[in-house]
């Protein structure tokens, strides 16, 4: 099944690779790379103030 602009359609994508739609969409959406991957984890700067004490645990 083509899409309107002449790719394939998402349904067959996500049928064949067995994903997820939203994935799909995201990915199929994605102008560059940095679109596609995860935001930085920030766990780390959350927990600095109490970085002392948690290590003394």
């Amino acid at each position: 099944m083509r899409s309107p602009g002449g790719g394939v359609a998402i349904q067959v994508i996500t049928e064949t690779l067995r994903t997820d739609r939203r994935t799909d969409r995201k990915n199929a959406h994605a102008a560059t790379v940095d679109e596609l991957l995860s935001p930085p984890r920030q766990s780390r700067q959350m927990l600095q103030p109490s970085a002392e004490y948690l290590d003394s645990r």
